[in-house]
Protein backbone atom coordinates (compact mmCIF):
# COMPACT_ATOMS: atom_id res chain seq x y z
CA UNK A 1 0.00 0.00 0.00
CA UNK A 2 1.47 3.40 -0.95
CA UNK A 3 2.22 5.81 1.85
CA UNK A 4 0.31 9.05 2.40
CA UNK A 5 2.80 11.12 0.46
CA UNK A 6 2.95 8.86 -2.59
CA UNK A 7 1.74 10.36 -5.89
CA UNK A 8 0.04 7.01 -6.55
CA UNK A 9 -2.28 7.26 -3.56
CA UNK A 10 -5.89 6.43 -4.35
CA UNK A 11 -8.03 9.52 -4.98
CA UNK A 12 -10.62 10.49 -2.42
CA UNK A 13 -13.94 8.85 -3.35
CA UNK A 14 -16.64 11.13 -4.71
CA UNK A 15 -19.96 10.98 -2.87
CA UNK A 16 -23.28 12.60 -3.64
CA UNK A 17 -25.85 12.36 -6.40
CA UNK A 18 -24.37 11.65 -9.83
CA UNK A 19 -26.19 13.11 -12.83
CA UNK A 20 -25.67 12.35 -16.50
CA UNK A 21 -26.61 14.28 -19.64
CA UNK A 22 -29.72 13.63 -21.70
CA UNK A 23 -29.57 10.38 -23.67
CA UNK A 24 -32.20 11.57 -26.23
CA UNK A 25 -29.91 14.31 -27.56
CA UNK A 26 -27.31 11.69 -28.52
CA UNK A 27 -29.93 9.57 -30.26
CA UNK A 28 -31.15 12.60 -32.22
CA UNK A 29 -27.62 13.44 -33.34
CA UNK A 30 -26.93 9.80 -34.24
CA UNK A 31 -30.09 9.54 -36.33
CA UNK A 32 -29.30 12.82 -38.10
CA UNK A 33 -25.72 11.76 -38.89
CA UNK A 34 -26.77 8.32 -40.11
CA UNK A 35 -29.52 9.80 -42.27
CA UNK A 36 -26.99 12.15 -43.86
CA UNK A 37 -23.99 9.81 -44.21
CA UNK A 38 -25.63 6.48 -45.08
CA UNK A 39 -26.93 7.46 -48.56
CA UNK A 40 -23.56 8.99 -49.44
CA UNK A 41 -21.68 5.85 -48.42
CA UNK A 42 -24.09 3.62 -50.33
CA UNK A 43 -23.63 5.72 -53.46
CA UNK A 44 -19.83 5.72 -53.08
CA UNK A 45 -19.73 1.94 -52.64
CA UNK A 46 -21.99 1.48 -55.66
CA UNK A 47 -19.72 3.67 -57.81
CA UNK A 48 -16.38 2.37 -56.50
CA UNK A 49 -16.90 -1.41 -56.41
CA UNK A 50 -16.96 -1.89 -60.22
CA UNK A 51 -13.68 -0.01 -60.76
CA UNK A 52 -11.91 -1.41 -57.69
CA UNK A 53 -11.70 1.83 -55.69
CA UNK A 54 -13.85 0.51 -52.84
CA UNK A 55 -10.90 0.18 -50.35
CA UNK A 56 -10.68 3.98 -50.17
CA UNK A 57 -14.40 4.19 -49.43
CA UNK A 58 -14.05 1.47 -46.81
CA UNK A 59 -11.19 3.38 -45.16
CA UNK A 60 -13.33 6.51 -45.00
CA UNK A 61 -16.22 4.45 -43.64
CA UNK A 62 -14.05 2.95 -40.90
CA UNK A 63 -12.64 6.38 -40.02
CA UNK A 64 -16.12 7.82 -39.59
CA UNK A 65 -17.12 4.83 -37.47
CA UNK A 66 -14.05 5.30 -35.26
CA UNK A 67 -14.80 9.00 -34.78
CA UNK A 68 -18.41 8.19 -33.86
CA UNK A 69 -17.26 5.53 -31.38
CA UNK A 70 -14.80 7.92 -29.73
CA UNK A 71 -17.53 10.54 -29.47
CA UNK A 72 -19.94 8.06 -27.90
CA UNK A 73 -17.33 6.93 -25.35
CA UNK A 74 -16.45 10.53 -24.49
CA UNK A 75 -20.11 11.38 -24.02
CA UNK A 76 -20.59 8.39 -21.72
CA UNK A 77 -17.80 9.69 -19.47
CA UNK A 78 -19.50 13.05 -18.85
CA UNK A 79 -21.16 13.30 -15.45
CA UNK A 80 -21.84 15.75 -12.67
CA UNK A 81 -21.82 14.84 -8.99
CA UNK A 82 -23.45 17.25 -6.56
CA UNK A 83 -23.83 17.37 -2.79
CA UNK A 84 -23.92 20.17 -0.18
CA UNK A 85 -20.12 20.46 -0.41
CA UNK A 86 -20.22 21.46 -4.07
CA UNK A 87 -20.07 20.18 -7.63
CA UNK A 88 -17.62 17.78 -9.25
CA UNK A 89 -17.86 17.59 -13.01
CA UNK A 90 -16.16 14.98 -15.19
CA UNK A 91 -15.63 15.87 -18.84
CA UNK A 92 -15.36 13.67 -21.92
CA UNK A 93 -11.66 13.06 -21.26
CA UNK A 94 -12.31 11.81 -17.74
CA UNK A 95 -10.90 14.93 -16.06
CA UNK A 96 -12.65 16.01 -12.86
CA UNK A 97 -13.14 19.65 -11.92
CA UNK A 98 -14.39 20.53 -8.45
CA UNK A 99 -16.34 23.66 -7.52
CA UNK A 100 -16.73 24.03 -3.73
CA UNK A 101 -20.02 25.44 -2.49
CA UNK A 102 -18.03 28.01 -0.50
CA UNK A 103 -16.90 29.56 -3.80
CA UNK A 104 -20.48 29.95 -5.05
CA UNK A 105 -22.43 33.15 -4.65
CA UNK A 106 -25.75 32.25 -6.21
CA UNK A 107 -27.58 30.02 -8.67
CA UNK A 108 -29.43 31.61 -11.57
CA UNK A 109 -32.18 29.67 -13.34
CA UNK A 110 -33.74 31.09 -16.50
CA UNK A 111 -35.45 30.01 -19.72
CA UNK A 112 -33.56 31.26 -22.77
CA UNK A 113 -34.38 31.25 -26.47
CA UNK A 114 -32.56 32.55 -29.52
CA UNK A 115 -35.49 34.81 -30.44
CA UNK A 116 -38.90 35.49 -28.92
CA UNK A 117 -40.47 33.19 -31.52
CA UNK A 118 -38.25 30.16 -30.79
CA UNK A 119 -38.95 27.73 -27.92
CA UNK A 120 -37.05 28.51 -24.69
CA UNK A 121 -34.80 26.05 -22.90
CA UNK A 122 -34.10 25.94 -19.21
CA UNK A 123 -30.59 26.96 -18.12
CA UNK A 124 -28.82 26.93 -14.79
CA UNK A 125 -25.85 29.21 -14.14
CA UNK A 126 -23.61 28.76 -11.11
CA UNK A 127 -22.06 32.11 -10.19
CA UNK A 128 -19.30 33.04 -7.81
CA UNK A 129 -19.54 35.71 -5.15
CA UNK A 130 -18.08 38.14 -7.72
CA UNK A 131 -20.76 37.11 -10.29
CA UNK A 132 -18.13 35.21 -12.27
CA UNK A 133 -19.46 32.15 -14.12
CA UNK A 134 -18.37 28.91 -12.46
CA UNK A 135 -20.59 26.40 -14.25
CA UNK A 136 -23.42 26.31 -16.78
CA UNK A 137 -25.98 23.56 -17.34
CA UNK A 138 -27.85 23.75 -20.65
CA UNK A 139 -31.35 22.31 -20.91
CA UNK A 140 -30.48 20.75 -24.26
CA UNK A 141 -28.05 18.41 -22.52
CA UNK A 142 -29.37 18.18 -18.96
CA UNK A 143 -32.93 17.34 -17.94
CA UNK A 144 -34.98 19.72 -15.82
CA UNK A 145 -34.89 17.08 -13.08
CA UNK A 146 -31.08 17.21 -13.10
CA UNK A 147 -31.12 20.99 -12.87
CA UNK A 148 -33.54 20.86 -9.94
CA UNK A 149 -31.36 18.24 -8.24
CA UNK A 150 -28.42 20.66 -8.34
CA UNK A 151 -30.57 23.48 -6.97
CA UNK A 152 -31.90 21.29 -4.15
CA UNK A 153 -28.49 19.90 -3.17
CA UNK A 154 -26.49 23.12 -2.96
CA UNK A 155 -26.83 25.42 0.08
CA UNK A 156 -26.57 28.47 -2.17
CA UNK A 157 -29.12 31.29 -2.77
CA UNK A 158 -31.06 30.73 -5.95
CA UNK A 159 -32.60 33.36 -8.22
CA UNK A 160 -35.27 32.12 -10.61
CA UNK A 161 -36.30 34.30 -13.55
CA UNK A 162 -39.83 33.23 -14.42
CA UNK A 163 -40.23 35.24 -17.62
CA UNK A 164 -38.45 33.66 -20.63
CA UNK A 165 -35.74 35.82 -22.19
CA UNK A 166 -33.95 35.89 -25.52
CA UNK A 167 -30.19 35.43 -25.59
CA UNK A 168 -29.76 39.09 -26.52
CA UNK A 169 -31.93 40.27 -23.62
CA UNK A 170 -30.14 37.98 -21.18
CA UNK A 171 -26.71 39.05 -22.38
CA UNK A 172 -27.71 42.68 -21.91
CA UNK A 173 -28.80 42.12 -18.29
CA UNK A 174 -26.25 39.43 -17.40
CA UNK A 175 -23.14 40.05 -19.54
CA UNK A 176 -20.34 37.52 -19.51
CA UNK A 177 -22.42 34.40 -18.86
CA UNK A 178 -23.08 33.16 -22.40
CA UNK A 179 -20.47 31.10 -24.22
CA UNK A 180 -18.50 32.50 -27.16
CA UNK A 181 -20.51 30.49 -29.71
CA UNK A 182 -23.80 31.93 -28.49
CA UNK A 183 -22.39 35.45 -28.46
CA UNK A 184 -21.17 35.06 -32.02
CA UNK A 185 -24.60 34.12 -33.32
CA UNK A 186 -26.66 36.54 -31.28
CA UNK A 187 -29.40 38.12 -33.41
CA UNK A 188 -29.23 41.84 -33.94
CA UNK A 189 -31.54 44.08 -31.87
CA UNK A 190 -33.49 44.82 -35.07
CA UNK A 191 -34.23 41.11 -35.51
CA UNK A 192 -35.57 40.88 -31.97
CA UNK A 193 -37.73 43.96 -32.55
CA UNK A 194 -39.20 42.44 -35.71
CA UNK A 195 -40.00 39.21 -33.87
CA UNK A 196 -41.58 41.15 -31.05
CA UNK A 197 -43.84 43.00 -33.50
CA UNK A 198 -44.86 39.75 -35.14
CA UNK A 199 -45.59 38.04 -31.82
CA UNK A 200 -49.32 37.94 -31.00
CA UNK A 201 -50.39 39.76 -27.86
CA UNK A 202 -53.08 38.62 -25.45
Amino acid sequence: MPDRGSPFSAPEPISGQTLRPHAPIVKQWAVAVIAFVAPILVALYWLSVPNGNWPAVLAAHLSLTAVAAIGAVSYSLVSLTVDPAGIRRRDGLGRVRSIPADDMGRLLQVQLSRTVSSPPQLRLFVLGADHRLLAHMHGAFWSSRSLEAVVDALPVPMERIDEPMTLAQFNHEWPGLLCATELRFLPSPDDDDDDALARPTL
